[in-house]
């Protein structure tokens, strides 16, 4: 990828994969904790919205990537504490 727009596309693809986690807890949290791979893509994307942070304070792009960082941080502790889909199971 040598576009100059690779940077500008990973943060938006990161907000958007925030954004499918957030639509997914609103949904339905109790499934919705059951798919692991939402959380690691969203970590992933809070790592990189805080990296633009750690790198580039000053950038156009800090305060918004700061924001987003705040929002994937809120939806992390949404979880109730102590959450196992396997306690869902049980009938």
């Amino acid at each position: 990828m040598s576009s100059p727009f690779r940077y500008v596309a990973e943060l938006e693809a990161s907000r958007v994969i925030l954004l499918i986690l957030q639509e997914a807890l609103a949904t339905n949290q109790q499934i919705a904790c059951r798919f692991l791979i939402f959380f690691f893509h969203a970590f992933t994307a809070i790592v990189n919205f805080a990296a633009v942070v750690v790198r580039s304070p000053k950038s156009s792009l800090a305060r918004a990537a700061f924001a987003q960082v705040e929002n994937g941080v809120r939806l992390f502790e949404s979880i109730q504490a102590g959450f196992k889909a396997r306690d869902d199971l049980v009938c």
